[in-house]
């Protein structure tokens, strides 16, 4: 028995199930949500294993010691870290109160008592108030800059970002407010550039930043900005620390392996039997090769667990139907269909992996367009009406699309340059009659390497 047409849309059975096979159900909905459910949950548990990289502590005597950290790339300032002194030692949990300072990825985290600011920065959430809502709190702030003059941020739990410098040993924040004024009944935007003052005393004595101070913004990139104008131009003293954003790393690399094919079709629109061939045949599955060459963009944040992959897989496909339409021994039509194309994919997708040491598991999913090359469209009829057989010759689809758009997910694992993936792939109509519906299903088991 073949996977044929038979494996259908859910519109077109029972809205309990999803596939079918050989008309018969077998896969459930509450069987595929159980599925997810698991697969969302064992990915929890992954997220939560640790991830100890080396770095240092300084306490609060001074002393530095050396060790290993649970690095997690933090999006937000942590409220905590994970600490130990070697990979076989006990954890422990420090909050900024227990510690000065500690570095880990080549990021600076420093304990500081200071102000966080609470007023929102968000347009839809914006009050008629311009009043400042501070709160003192023992925090880490993550160092930019690093010298005689020190910039730091603080990311909050909604994302927001807030600046800080230090003087004489305390840490100040750089205040910035939006707010609401109402004249006249018509309410206005504005903003409270406190930081702008600020910055002007904290770096007086130098003139290009009083200039560009003028104009700038409350962001992290203008702000670095002004602090590297100010070493380069103004302070005999070089940075001694900055923060440097990952850049994005690209990877290259081929698959190769197998691609199992169906097709499947269905009346769209008026009911005819114009296209039996077709919708009553049997079709074969067509296995066959399937070649790819990839790039891959891994995003800078998040321990590059996620990346945009983009790449050309080209398979070829070939599938025979048989359908028989037989009145008695003398009125038949019997009909042999053979439909192939070299199909080239163009594959966008977007992939999570969860890192295991030096390998990797992942799951990517996103769009798939693929350009139709005919090799093989044929419709062999042998016709008898009362009289000796004779046979005809056809297309077997007419109003070949030669562009069919679909979607396509995916599951694999890395292990250091070797990639092992499978893939569900669904395609849309790859013919233009509009009263005929027609889907092509590939499954894909492929191996490859990446540079």
């Amino acid at each position: 028995m073949t996977l044929t047409k038979k494996i259908s849309l859910l519109s077109d059975y029972s809205p309990r199930y999803v596939f079918f096979f050989d008309d018969k159900p077998i896969i459930k909905i509450k069987n595929l949500i159980f599925v997810l459910l698991f697969v969302h949950i064992v990915t929890l548990q992954l997220n939560g294993q640790v991830n100890y990289k080396e770095g240092y502590i300084i306490d609060l005597q001074g002393d530095t010691i050396h060790g290993v950290i649970d690095y997690r790339d933090w999006r937000r300032n942590p409220e905590r870290i994970i600490f130990k002194e070697n990979l076989n030692a006990n954890e422990t949990q420090l909050l900024p109160e227990k510690i000065k300072e500690f570095k880990v990825e080549n990021k600076i985290y420093v304990s500081a008592k200071t102000n966080l600011n609470l007023s929102t920065i968000s347009t839809s959430s914006l009050k008629n108030d311009s009043m400042f809502v501070l709160e003192e709190s023992i925090v880490f702030l993550q160092a930019l800059i690093i010298s005689e003059k020190n910039l730091y941020v603080f990311v909050n739990n909604m994302g927001t970002e807030n600046f800080y410098i230090s003087i004489n040993g305390n840490y100040q924040l750089l205040k910035y407010k939006k707010y609401i004024d109402k004249v006249d009944g018509i309410r206005y935007k504005k903003e409270r550039k406190n930081y702008r003052l600020q910055l002007r005393n904290y770096l007086s004595n130098c003139h290009d930043v009083k200039v560009d101070l003028i104009d700038i913004d409350y962001k992290r990139k203008e702000l670095i900005k002004l602090f590297e104008i100010y070493y380069q131009k103004c302070s005999n003293v070089s940075i001694s620390f900055e923060n440097k954003v990952s850049a994005t790393k690209w990877q290259f690399g081929v698959l190769g392996g197998v691609a199992i094919s169906t097709v499947g079709f269905n009346l769209s629109e008026t009911r005819t039997n114009q296209f039996n061939y077709l919708i009553k045949a049997d079709f074969s599955t067509s296995t066959n090769y399937a070649l790819a060459f990839f790039v891959e963009k891994l995003l800078a944040r998040n321990r590059r667990k996620v990346s945009i992959y983009n790449e050309l897989l080209i398979s070829p496909f070939l599938v025979t139907g048989k359908y028989d339409n037989i009145n008695n021994e003398e009125y038949y039509t019997k009909n042999n269909t053979k439909l192939g194309f070299l199909v080239a994919n163009f594959n966008s997708m977007i992939r999570y992996r969860h890192l295991i040491k030096k390998s990797s598991i992942y799951f990517n999913g996103g769009f798939s367009g693929g350009l139709l090359f005919p090799v093989s469209n044929e419709r062999n009829k042998e016709i008898k009406f009362y009289s000796s057989p004779y046979t005809e010759t056809e297309d077997g689809l007419k109003n070949l699309k030669s562009l069919q758009i679909g979607g396509i997910i995916g599951l694999g694992a890395n292990l250091n340059h070797i990639i092992i993936e499978g893939r569900y792939e669904l395609k849309g109509d790859f013919s233009k009659t509009l009263s005929l519906d027609s889907k092509m299903r590939r499954v894909y088991f492929l191996v490859g390497y990446k540079f």
